[in-house]
């Protein structure tokens, strides 16, 4: 069992993440933000989600030692896995989607929708067009239904 864990995943543009640095045999280092990053680990498409797993002690004890070095004289949580960590690598972007402004509002709203669209899909229902298509999560319908666009169930 790891000290501290956290949830990684890959993205096809990562600016603006903080980067997941591995050394030999795949194991982490650190994490390093995108202001404090040489242009190589900016490279790095696999990000930290920002889930940690950890014992409230464990947490407190490393936090006690993080400092401010850094380009922004922040105090970054990040930090806390230098001193060892497990990440779990998560294979869908989509669920980790950063949400700082209302273009990636949507964008993360969007992602949901076409999530919950795929999964009636693959349960027998036919959805002509499932860009337009918008249910909340208690909605349930039968195989073999045909939803025409632009609906909101």
């Amino acid at each position: 069992m790891h000290p501290v864990s956290f949830i990684s995943v890959c993205v096809k543009n990562p600016f603006g993440y903080g980067r997941v640095v591995r050394g030999g045999g795949g194991s982490v280092i650190r994490i390093v933000e995108e202001k404090d990053a040489c242009e190589q680990e900016k490279k790095i498409n696999e990000i930290n989600t920002g889930i940690y797993f950890c014992e409230s002690s464990v947490l407190l004890d490393r936090l006690s030692r993080v400092g401010s070095d850094n380009a922004q004289n922040e105090f970054y949580l990040t930090d806390i896995v230098k001193e060892g960590a497990f990440a779990y690598k998560a294979k869908d972007e989509s669920e980790f989607l950063g949400v700082n402004n209302r273009v990636q509002l949507a964008e993360s709203a969007k992602a949901l929708w076409k999530r919950r669209a795929v999964k009636f899909m693959e349960q027998g229902v036919s959805i002509l067009d499932p860009d337009t298509f918008y249910a909340d999560e208690e909605t349930e319908i039968e195989s073999d239904t045909e939803i025409y666009p632009n609906v909101y169930l």
